[in-house]
C-alpha cells in the first residue's frame, strides 16, 4: 500500500472510490451523497485549503482516502491556536479491515502535527462502531454529542464530535497554505 497526497490528476479515481463507498450508504444523506460524488466538489478537495491523502494498491487502484482542512478560526479564541479537520475517511469495501483507514488517519495526523497544528477535529456517525474504535485507538475523545445529524427513510443517524491534541504553536508553515 502506498499513501500519498492526491492531485488533480486523481479526481476520477477519487470519484470512483466515493461511488464504491456510496453502495453501503457511508456518505450520509441523499443530498450529501450527491454533493460528495459531484466532480467539481471532488476537484475542490484536491486543491488548497484542502489536502486529500490517498491509499493505493499498486500504482493504479485508489483504495482509500481522507481529507484534511484547516478549521476556520473561532473569533472568540484569543490564543491563536490552529486546528485542522479530518473528514471523508473512506475505504473501498473489499479493503476494509486491512489497516487502510489506520494508515490514512496516521498520515493525516502526522502531516498536521508536522505542520504545527495543535489539534484535529472530526465528526463520526455514532452507529459506525469500526470508525469509533479507530478514532478511539488514536486517542480522539468525544467533546460533543451524540446529536441527531440526519435521517434516511426514517432511520436516524447520530453524530459524535471528537478531538485530539497534536502539537503546540501556530500552523504558519502548513503545506496547504504554501500550495504544496
Amino acid at each position: 500500500m502506498v499513501i500519498r497526497p492526491l492531485t488533480a490528476d486523481d479526481a476520477l479515481a477519487l470519484q470512483k472510490l466515493r461511488q464504491a463507498a456510496h453502495e453501503d450508504l457511508t456518505l450520509g444523506t441523499p443530498q450529501e451523497r450527491e454533493h460528495g460524488l459531484a466532480m467539481h466538489r471532488i476537484q475542490e478537495t484536491l486543491v488548497k485549503p484542502f489536502r486529500t491523502i490517498g491509499a493505493w494498491a499498486g500504482s493504479s487502484t485508489l483504495i482509500g482516502a481522507a481529507t484534511v482542512s484547516p478549521v476556520p478560526k473561532d473569533p472568540w479564541d484569543t490564543d491563536g491556536d490552529a486546528w485542522v479537520g479530518l473528514s471523508s475517511v473512506i475505504v473501498a469495501p473489499p479493503y476494509r479491515g486491512q489497516g487502510v483507514a489506520r494508515g490514512l488517519v496516521q498520515a493525516c495526523i502526522d502531516d498536521a502535527a508536522d505542520c504545527g497544528f495543535v489539534g484535529m477535529l472530526l465528526e463520526v456517525n455514532e452507529l459506525n462502531p469500526a470508525a469509533r474504535h479507530l478514532y478511539d485507538s488514536f486517542g480522539f475523545t468525544v467533546w460533543s454529542g451524540p446529536s441527531l445529524f440526519y435521517e434516511v427513510e426514517g432511520d436516524p443517524f447520530y453524530r459524535v464530535s471528537m478531538k485530539k491534541m497534536l502539537a503546540t504553536g501556530p500552523a504558519a508553515n502548513h503545506p496547504i497554505d504554501e500550495g504544496a
